[in-house]
């Protein structure tokens, strides 16, 4: 076995290695960015039904106000119908603060939520750094497909560039994995 050999046959462990680690990361980095989606579109949803409430009260309200100025309300029913006015005035107020409160985030029915906004960027965000693990992924792989060439042929100075060539990419692998680990890092967080 000459030297070439034993270096190829150390470095395709190393990138198995990192194979290994860089797959195991992508794969958490994935299921975060599943719940940030799924989060987002939940907050989506909850805005939309806040809005569809807003509409009903505002078609109440208007409905409410026509009958009124078009005189078909008694006058001993009026002060009833001002005060369902009001009431669906609160109401259209309170649906407005609640849709501002899921898109920005903050407290709402009891609770501090992050908001879609948060969600939304968190999601873009992991976005990135998977691609940033994907690209990783893709240089140990080719690395490790390239030293097992190397450990098959016999051919010493073929070995000896696909060794520089396994080396180069697992290093670009490494680079690529650390940018997806800052960029990961710098994910907004709750």
């Amino acid at each position: 076995m000459s030297r070439v050999d034993f270096h190829l046959g150390v470095s395709v462990a190393i990138v198995a290695a990192l194979v290994a680690v860089v797959d195991l990361v992508n794969g958490r980095l994935g299921d975060d960015q599943i719940i940030a989606v799924q989060e987002k579109d939940s907050a989506f949803v909850w805005y939309q039904a806040k809005s569809i409430k807003e509409t009903l009260a505002e078609g109440n309200r208007n409905t409410l106000e026509t009958l009124e100025e078009s005189g078909l309300i008694a006058n001993e029913r009026k002060d009833a119908v001002d005060r369902l006015i009001k009431h669906n005035d609160l109401e259209i107020s309170r649906y407005r603060r609640e849709k501002t409160t899921i898109l920005e985030g903050g407290p709402i029915d009891g609770q501090t939520i992050p908001g879609a906004r948060y969600w939304e960027a968190r999601a873009t965000a992991l976005d990135h750094a998977g691609d940033a693990f994907d690209v990783a992924m893709l240089f140990v792989h080719l690395a490790l497909l390239l030293g097992g060439i190397g450990v098959a042929v016999q051919h010493p100075k073929f070995e000896r560039v696909l060794l520089r060539i396994v080396i180069g990419l697992g290093v670009a692998g490494v680079i690529g994995g650390g940018i997806g680990t800052v960029l990961w890092m710098l994910t907004p967080s709750m």
